[in-house]
């Protein structure tokens, strides 16, 4: 992901666990076009810290449709 939470990079698994065929429809779209409404502040969460350098790496327990 990039610091706005764009996708560029996603492996077959997650492919198939939001329901595509192909990378063609992850890629390039933000990872909150996937996450109910009510899980968007854990992922802006994770965007902040992230991308302050604040956490090294992260772990998050959050849902994706």
């Amino acid at each position: 992901m990039t610091p706005d939470l764009k996708i560029i990079q996603v492996n077959p698994a997650m492919v198939a666990l939001l329901g595509f065929g192909s990378k063609k429809g992850v890629i390039g779209a933000t990872i909150l076009d996937f996450a109910p409404e009510e899980c968007h502040k854990d992922w802006r969460f994770l965007k902040e810290k992230l991308w302050q350098k604040a956490m090294p790496s992260f772990s998050l327990k959050t849902c994706l449709r």
